[in-house]
């Protein structure tokens, strides 16, 4: 453009004060979308952990009942000082072992255990095990593990150390013995 012979020119591009404006903003801007991107992960997160922890405390009662059910006999006999409830499965007559026990316990990391092993006897009276079958780690993250018996019942409680308790009642399906 010319104005009375001489060019006046526009002005183009930004003024520093208008960059670190910008700039500003544009970071405001981004640490919240930060912000609420961090908190929806870790909300994420909490919430996997928490629904692991309830499928691990459900399998692990399931897992019980199942055994339970399928017991051919159950014993009441001391293990550790503790009265335990010993799942039986016997062998067949050709079998080098008897039986086939198996025990759940609360062991002092918080993980409910199951403990197997094969013995030679069909008493209760002279238990004693023979060769282990191992430790299984049902669930972790345990407060409390407890069975108990009914008249026609046993009921089974875990307690979680979130404060979740599970509690199952079963029928006896088979004779309970020892005290």
């Amino acid at each position: 453009m010319k104005d009375n012979g001489n060019v006046i020119y526009r002005k183009k591009g930004f003024t520093l004060l208008e960059m670190v404006l910008v700039l500003a903003i544009l970071s405001l801007v981004a640490g919240v979308i930060y912000n609420f991107i961090w908190s929806s992960l870790n909300q994420s997160k909490k919430l996997v952990d928490h629904i692991e922890s309830n499928e691990n405390v459900y399998y692990a009662i399931n897992f019980i009942e199942d055994e339970f059910l399928s017991a051919q006999e159950i014993w009441k006999i001391s293990i550790g000082g503790r009265s335990r409830y010993l799942v039986c499965h016997f062998q067949d007559g050709g079998s080098k072992y008897k039986g086939h026990y198996v025990f759940y316990s609360l062991n002092r990391l918080g993980q409910l255990v199951r403990v197997a092993w094969k013995a030679n006897y069909k008493t209760y009276e002279d238990y004693k095990p023979v060769d282990s079958l191992g430790k299984n780690v049902l669930c972790k993250g345990i407060k409390s593990f407890e069975i108990t018996e009914e008249a026609r019942q046993f009921r089974i409680r875990i307690g979680t150390n979130e404060g979740k308790n599970v509690e199952r009642v079963l029928a006896k399906r088979c004779p309970v013995k020892g005290g």
